[in-house]
Formats: C-alpha cells, sequence, structure tokens
C-alpha cells in the first residue's frame, strides 16, 4: 500500500471525569433506582433470549458500581445518539441513574 500525501494525524489529551457521588443521605435513592434498573434488565433477558448470555453477563458484573449501571442500562435501550449522550454527560449518579431508567 502507497501511504496517503497531506494526511493529518490527530492528538488530543483528555482528561478523566470524576463521578460525583452522592450524599450518604441520597444511599437510598441510589439503591432504589439500581434495583429498578435490574428489574427492568431481568425483563429484558426474559425478552430477549438471542442477548440472554450477554445481558446476564454484564448484569453481573455491574453491581458494585451505579455508574456503570447507569451506562449499561441506556446502552441496552433504542434511544437516540443524543439522550444516551446526555446520560454519558452527567455526574451526578442520581441524575444519570434516573435518567437511564427513563430510558429503559
Amino acid at each position: 500500500e502507497k501511504p496517503v500525501p497531506n494526511r493529518v494525524v490527530l492528538t488530543v489529551k483528555t482528561t478523566v471525569v470524576k463521578d460525583k457521588m452522592p450524599h450518604a443521605s441520597r444511599a437510598e435513592y441510589i439503591k432504589a433506582y439500581t434495583y429498578e434498573i435490574t428489574k427492568v434488565l431481568q425483563d429484558l433477558i426474559k425478552n430477549q433470549p438471542l442477548h440472554r448470555d450477554f445481558l446476564i453477563y454484564l448484569r453481573n458484573h455491574m453491581n458494585d458500581n451505579p455508574s456503570r449501571t447507569a451506562d449499561f442500562a441506556a446502552a441496552c435501550t433504542t434511544a437516540e445518539g443524543k439522550d444516551l449522550q446526555e446520560v454519558l454527560e452527567c455526574v451526578d449518579v442520581d441524575e444519570r441513574l434516573a435518567k437511564s431508567l427513563l430510558l429503559l
């Protein structure tokens, strides 16, 4: 293969954005959102035999991380890209879980 002339190489600098964990008084809300999302995902597993093994695997690996739960739940939807991006950009865990649950 011949190299492409005038090819531009892009580099970017990134930073990791940490999730904003809620105050301890909000822990019950986090548990409730996580529970509801897990229930909906269990229903999806029952209704989607083609994706069953994949959904079970992912569900078993997200239990201790509410942010990951929210991201996975949003990814399981057929929502539009802008709605999914809105979930990913949300650093407040409560809000992120709530938005994901609404998408489900």
